[in-house]
């Protein structure tokens, strides 16, 4: 049995409501990551983090149906305008070792980064995509 992330919530609010409408259709499903997004919510962009509802792989379809107006538009299946790659992922882009030294140094001194955001690239040519804004 293998579980796979369904989405992430920015606050525990809403990442209880949806574990509440998933365990009431049958679907288990645990939060991680709780602590860490309430006590340093400013971090959670930096980190593509939040709090992350888990569900097994067999009931992600179902879970997704479920709870499709609580998804994000970013979280939607887009396509690399590059390649047509569907393999899409946020990450730290290009001069990674450096973004992460960064973001390590602002956790320990429990400051926010400023407007450092990780972006969206195709896992398959590398292309960095813009999605929404």
């Amino acid at each position: 049995m293998k579980t796979i992330l369904l989405t992430a919530c920015h606050n525990a609010t809403e990442a209880h409501l949806i574990k509440g409408k998933l365990l009431n259709a049958g679907i288990d499903c645990f939060l991680t990551n709780e602590n860490m997004t309430t006590l340093a919510p400013h971090h959670n962009q930096y980190l593509n983090a939040g709090i992350q509802i888990m569900v097994k792989e067999e009931d992600l379809n179902k879970a997704r149906e479920l709870i499709k107006d609580n998804l994000e538009p970013v979280s939607e299946m887009h396509a690399c305008p590059n390649c047509g790659s569907k393999d899409i992922l946020l990450g730290f882009g290009k001069r990674k070792p450096r973004k992460i030294f960064y973001i390590f140094v602002a956790i320990m001194a429990a400051m926010p980064l400023g407007k450092f955001r990780p972006k969206y690239f195709c896992n398959h040519c590398g292309n960095e995509i813009t999605i929404g804004t």
